[in-house]
């Protein structure tokens, strides 16, 4: 066989079957992963990842793919094979499950998820905590992020968990989970990431433990879910302008009754209030304060509502999350879509990106919704909300952004290139 029909052979051959990545489904231009092998469940159920394809030593598995990377999630009855799991009074290893991801180059990453089971009545749940680390040669892991989830009592089904790596450049990432019951059971890891390019250096190894103060990322005394290593990453939210809520019923309304700023005929401006005090409202909302909602058929504004958030500075906005109701036996849902306008001046905005929501009619409990903003460089974000029921409900709006620092020079072209 000449080496042209030995090509076409193997072309062949891929067209018919695939690579052995295609086979296990997108990997994310993972390489291999590693990890402590799965435990048993009982004498019938095993959650060990029995597809893994690299190798084993001493119930560690080393340089291979298997369940985490084959593109099949689980269901949360876990009858199928789809799940690997890890028992939380396991003598062999009783610390936090430990996976070691391998990319074929330095990367730059924008978030992972990971699809987790949370059937609690069975003693699984979604991990209290997630350690991130990051590595250019593999050897010596720097700390990166720690994400805790808040633990959810109320819905058992599984679901994706999404942590924002908020552009770590590395070659291998390690998340430690942090046990929150008796089992964790993961079916699926998936990165968001593309090539990195420049010249990287190797991670010296530390001469002392590393000891981080850390600052929680948050607007108000009770949020934390999420916990940033740097302290300059935060909101800065200057203002936020906005119509005023509406109200329920004789007893209850929806306004932004925390409001700072000013109140012209019915409009706030200028101020901060509700949406940024760190308190997220429960679906019931009889038990509260924290909303702030905006009736569908308002006479005075029967439009999208519209908020206007005015930052300390022109800042690069990797995404924004906006904590919603879906309580839609009240006539509640998230909105419909989300259209996300900026601008640098205040005065005249520009498109940047439009979200629509796939309507949730079975769960009804409130959810952060994450829109990602794809790096958008902004002094003003603008969110047109649009109704899919009755009522609107906001509770708390956060941005993920940091400082955009240029020089004079660049603030001049900026200032002829970008409409103020």
């Amino acid at each position: 066989m000449d080496n042209r029909a030995l090509v076409n052979a193997v072309l062949l051959l891929i067209g018919m079957f695939g690579t052995s990545a295609q086979r296990r489904g997108d990997t994310d231009d993972i390489v291999s992963y590693s990890m402590r092998q799965g435990d048993k469940y009982d004498a019938e159920i095993e959650f060990l990842d029995s597809t893994y394809d690299g190798n084993v030593s001493q119930n560690y598995l080393h340089d291979g793919l298997g369940k985490l990377t084959d593109g099949e999630k689980g269901n949360t009855d876990f009858n199928g094979h789809e799940w690997v799991g890890w028992k939380n009074d396991t003598i062999i290893d009783p610390g936090p499950v430990e996976i070691i991801f391998k990319f074929n180059t330095v990367r730059n990453f924008s978030y992972v998820k990971l699809f987790c089971n949370n059937y609690f009545t069975k003693g699984i749940r979604v991990f209290q905590k997630a350690v991130i680390q990051s590595s250019i040669e593999g050897k010596y892991f720097e700390q990166r992020k720690t994400y805790d989830f808040i633990r959810d009592s109320i819905v058992q089904y599984a679901r994706y968990v999404v942590i924002q790596l908020d552009h770590i450049i590395a070659k291998y990432i390690k998340l430690e989970l942090y046990f929150d019951a008796k089992w964790i059971l993961i079916s699926e890891v998936k990165f968001e990431s593309k090539p990195a390019f420049g010249n990287f250096t190797n991670e010296l190894p530390p001469p002392t433990p590393l000891v981080s103060t850390t600052t929680v990322k948050q607007s108000g005394k009770n949020e934390g879910q999420e916990t940033e290593l740097d302290p300059n990453n935060r909101d800065d939210i200057a203002s936020y302008s906005m119509r005023q809520g509406d109200k329920y019923d004789t007893e209850i309304d929806f306004f932004d009754s925390t409001y700072d700023g000013n109140v012209s005929q019915n409009y706030l401006h200028d101020g901060l209030g509700k949406l940024t005090d760190g308190e997220k409202g429960n679906t019931d909302f009889n038990r509260g304060h924290e909303w702030v909602g905006w009736k569908n058929d308002t006479l005075i504004d029967p439009g999208p509502v519209e908020i206007i958030f005015k930052f300390n500075t022109v800042r690069n906005f990797s995404y924004v999350k906006l904590f919603c109701n879906n309580y839609f036996a009240k006539g509640i849902r998230v909105f419909k879509k989300a259209v996300i306008q900026y601008s640098i001046g205040g005065n005249n905005f520009k498109h940047g990106k439009t979200f629509n929501f796939i309507r949730d009619k079975y769960i009804e409990y409130a959810r952060y919704v994450v829109i990602q903003l794809d790096h958008v460089f902004a002094k003003y974000i603008k969110l047109e909300l649009y109704f899919d029921a009755k009522w609107i409900l906001i509770s708390e709006v956060k941005f993920e952004s940091s400082k955009y620092f240029f020089s004079s020079v660049v603030t001049f072209v900026l200032s002829q290139l970008v409409v103020m």
